[in-house]
């Protein structure tokens, strides 16, 4: 039962780790395809909305890997 759930959950980690990754690799593409000028953005624009994102990202990691670390596998 376990290694079933277990299985389930790796899974998904993978799952979403993929999705993450797809969005970065997406948003870098389109970044270079004229992305800011099709949606009159400026490049402090773009650089405003990358700092609200990406620094509350490792933020919010920090305390998951903490809390799964206190939680161990075995419990």
């Amino acid at each position: 039962m376990v290694r079933k759930c277990d299985w389930r959950i790796t899974i998904w980690a993978c799952i979403m780790f993929m999705v993450l990754e797809l969005d970065r690799a997406n948003l870098s593409q389109a970044l270079t395809d004229n992305f800011l000028d099709d949606l009159h953005l400026s490049t402090n624009d773009y650089n405003l909305g990358n700092t609200v994102f990406k620094p509350p990202f490792p933020r919010a990691e920090l305390p998951s890997q903490l809390l799964s670390k206190w939680m161990g596998p075995d419990r």
